[in-house]
């Protein structure tokens, strides 16, 4: 008995190292051809302008800055060539159910509102399950242009963004920060992924997310 208890807790943890440390994230890329990636000054700035001075967006940037100096841009004040405009944003959702999820099984005698009898029965009662959606935005810009978008919207009509990422991720944690290194990572993979792709990315951390 104690050999199986053993072996039994072995498998478990196990498991639960293989499967309880990844975050996989759903990437799509749009840039600019013509554009260098990570090459040039570049400043972070928050996409919603109302994020502006908040600690919470201090933490993100700071990190945010760390991977476009390992990627090869000169992080700065001021002016710069280039703007990296980070958003982002949880959102809490119906998990999807498998079919075999929803459907109870049961031998012997099977007690039903409208019916009983002997053999199975089959219900499809079941508890909503919700999830975590976070969500990630990059966008980087050409700072001039972007600088005189703002001055006068309605006088700039040429592309002013040269690179656009979006990152998603489900899991059970509603914390953005949790996982927020480990999506990080999986933009800074390749930020010359192809223009119009759609990638998923794995990245092993310390999230059980």
């Amino acid at each position: 008995m104690t050999i199986l208890r053993a072996g039994f807790a072995a498998v478990l943890i196990v498991l639960l190292a293989g499967c309880a440390s990844s975050v996989r994230t759903k990437i799509s890329t749009f840039h600019d051809s013509s554009v260098a990636v990570g090459a040039g000054t570049i400043r972070v700035e928050p996409l919603n302008d109302s994020l502006k001075g908040s600690l919470e967006f201090g933490y993100y940037k700071e990190r945010l800055e760390e991977k476009l100096k390992q990627a090869g841009y000169s992080v700065q004040t001021g002016n710069t060539q280039y703007v990296a405009r980070l958003d982002y944003n949880v959102s809490r959702r119906e998990a999807e159910q498998s079919p075999s999820s929803q459907i109870v099984v049961a031998t012997g005698v099977g007690f039903h509102r409208r019916y009983s009898r002997t053999g199975l029965y089959f219900s499809d009662n079941f508890e909503k399950r919700f999830e975590f959606e976070r969500l990630l935005v990059l966008v980087i810009a050409d700072a001039g242009k972007l600088a005189a978008a703002k001055a006068n919207p309605d006088a700039v009509d040429e592309t002013i963004n040269v690179l656009e990422i979006t990152a998603r991720s489900v899991g059970n944690c509603e914390s953005l920060p949790i996982v927020y290194e480990e999506m990080l990572e999986a933009i800074f993979k390749d930020l010359k992924r192809p223009n119009g792709s759609m990638q998923t990315v794995k990245v092993k951390g310390d999230s059980r997310c």
